[in-house]
């Protein structure tokens, strides 16, 4: 009897995609166990694969660290890394005691991921972190959503580049017909859409999804895997990594510098003003910290007040050109010796912070004005 090979695949429509899903949601609660909701993931999502791409080893990516826990000592560098098995806790892409390293692509979007838990006048770390040269990581990107896709910008351009490349690269997927390709496909942006909600409500299930991949999938390929999944917090332009530790261990990925910041304020435009106060060098596991050094390159003197005695204001950035009577001495030449003076006489080094002089000015030292 001739022994062929053959594919029986079940074709599944966007729209039973959808009911499955939902089932997903209403079945996978958060009382289940990890295990469990991965069974129940399972069971609905059959013909699953997983994509991805080489990961493009110019990137940086960016971690806040928040000095809370016990251990903490800012000359030790694992203190910057992913969080011990005791002290880790259940995230968007890692189950309660199994730590992943989570990073974003810029700065802003990895502070604004901390914010809930900072209040001003709170001092706190930025690690840049880099990759290994000859490191060769596996990318599975969840940008491909329903959200990111209704965007404009380069979020969405990075999910359509990622489909494109799929589509052109991925051999298992050009075999097939183009009805399961698309089911595929879809069930794909199904998962990236769990990762694009906002809130805790389905950390659950994005864990466990995250788990299947970072460490069960990690175990069985040759190429380290990592996540790719949009920030909540960053708007448009927000992303987010997540790198399992035997990326971190293997040095595939290390740390290029830390800096200690302090948080000033937060904008109404939602932005978190910051400033710095040092740096730090990575040198192995150690981290050696230096004082930062400041470079004035511009004062603007738009808002620029003078009181004269008589109790007059003087206001605009004019007024910054006027010399003091009898010397080439102009009243930006003050203005700047205070700004370096208020600099240097500040305990914390807030270069962030607006300085503010109150200078009472003679009349009759001021050419016209």
């Amino acid at each position: 009897m001739d022994k062929t090979n053959s594919f029986d695949f079940t074709i599944l429509t966007k729209e039973e995609l959808d009911i499955r899903f939902e089932k997903i949601k209403k079945e996978a609660t958060s009382e289940k166990t990890p295990k469990q909701i991965a069974e129940i993931i399972r069971r609905h999502t059959i013909n699953r694969m997983i994509f991805g791409s080489e990961l493009p080893k110019s990137l940086e990516f960016f971690r806040v660290t928040i000095p809370s826990f016990d251990e903490f000592d800012q000359t030790k560098m694992s203190c910057f890394s992913f969080p011990t098995v005791g002290i880790s806790t259940l995230g968007r892409a890692n189950i309660k005691g199994f730590p992943v390293l989570y990073c974003s692509a810029i700065k802003e979007t990895a502070i604004k991921e901390m914010k809930d838990n900072l209040t001003v006048g709170d001092e706190f770390y930025i690690s840049c972190w880099e990759l290994d040269p000859k490191s060769k990581l596996f990318l599975h990107s969840l940008m491909q959503n329903n959200k990111i896709i209704q965007e404009e910008g380069f979020r969405k351009s990075i999910a359509e580049s990622l489909i494109n490349q799929i589509n052109k690269f991925s051999f298992g997927l050009k075999s097939l017909p183009e009805n399961y390709r698309d089911s595929i496909l879809y069930m794909n942006q199904k998962f990236g859409d769990l990762f694009a909600l906002e809130g805790l409500d389905y950390y659950h299930l994005t864990s466990v999804y995250a788990h299947e991949i970072l460490y069960r999938l990690d175990s069985v390929i040759l190429q380290k895997p990592v996540i790719m999944y949009p920030s909540q917090e960053g708007k448009n332009n927000g992303i987010n990594f997540a790198f399992p530790t035997s990326v971190v261990n293997s040095k595939q990925i290390v740390p290029k510098s830390i800096i200690k910041v302090k948080y000033n304020y937060l904008s109404e435009e939602g932005n978190i003003n910051v400033s710095i106060s040092e740096k730090g060098d990575v040198e192995g596991d150690k981290v050696i910290w230096n004082k930062h050094k400041y470079r004035i390159d511009k004062i603007y003197y738009n808002n620029l007040k003078l009181t004269t005695y008589n109790n007059d204001q003087i206001t605009g950035k004019k007024v910054a050109k006027k010399k003091l009577k009898d010397t080439f001495i102009a009243v930006s030449n003050l203005c700047f010796d205070k700004v370096v003076n208020a600099i240097n006489e500040t305990e914390d080094d807030n270069i962030g912070a607006d300085i503010n002089q109150t200078n009472k000015v003679n009349h009759s030292k001021i050419f016209k004005f």
